[in-house]
């Protein structure tokens, strides 16, 4: 009888554990999501973190920014920020980028519009996002996810065979203090979304929880004044992910 009542009294206190830090991370979502609704209204949500936004609400199933006001956004600044094609990708399945627009834009951005838009998708496409994730920081997070993105687009099948190798890279990643917060979020957030949670402990959910502002957001890098958009929607992104148990999420519309 008294294993049994010491095994009750584990669980519980195991269950409560775990409720207390499923409160704090449901508080963080719904004060990073509050950030970002206000940073959109004011004009001020970055680019680059936007075109995350409309996978997340979709796949996350809310909406603190209606898809169709996402969508406006996006097509009147996409001229200066060719990026915005993924999220319109996302927004709008039918939407179409032509060869011709990609000129001008650096090979890093070109490589992940091909990942997602299986026109524009070359034979050295998948060598050329190897190479990049061969590389450190944001080529390597980057590099493979577009390899993620080429196998939902069914242009590749093994992207489990090919990304493993550099899980050891991406762990050290997620690690190193000395890179800014944006980066070890960044990681932080794919290596969920690759199913690779193994990778992810307590202490990096925490350190997202411990690093947000009174505001709602994150700093790209810890002495800056202002909160960060594209941190925010990473933090928003990996804590939602660290909450998934279904099966792994696509980021395009089937």
């Amino acid at each position: 009888m008294k294993r049994i009542a010491f095994l009750i009294i584990c669980f519980l206190f195991v269950n409560s554990i775990y409720s207390q830090d499923k409160v704090l991370i449901d508080k963080a979502i719904d004060k990073g999501k509050a950030f970002l609704q206000k940073e959109f209204k004011a004009g001020t949500i970055s680019y680059d973190g936007l075109m995350f936004l409309p996978f997340l609400q979709k796949q996350f199933n809310f909406e603190i920014i209606k898809q169709i006001e996402i969508e406006k956004f996006l097509k009147k600044h996409k001229s200066e920020h060719p990026l915005d094609a993924l999220a319109l990708k996302i927004v709008d399945v039918n939407y179409s980028v032509s060869e011709g627009e990609l000129s001008g834009i650096n090979n890093e951005e070109v490589l992940l519009i091909r990942t997602i838009y299986p026109n524009l998708f070359q034979k050295s496409t998948i060598e050329d996002l190897k190479n990049m994730a061969n590389q450190d920081g944001y080529y390597l997070t980057h590099g493979l996810l577009g390899l993620k993105f080429l196998q939902e687009n069914n242009l590749i099948s093994n992207f489990n065979e090919i990304s493993t190798p550099y899980k050891n890279k991406f762990k050290s990643l997620i690690l190193n203090e000395s890179i800014s917060l944006d980066a070890r979020i960044e990681a932080i957030a794919f290596a969920l979304y690759f199913g690779w949670k193994e990778l992810i402990s307590e202490n990096e959910i925490n350190l997202i929880i411990k690093t947000q502002q009174p505001d709602g957001g994150w700093k790209e890098i810890p002495k800056n004044e202002l909160s960060s958009s594209h941190t925010a929607i990473l933090a928003l992104w990996a804590l939602l992910e660290s909450q998934n148990t279904n099966k792994p999420l696509t980021i395009l519309q089937k």
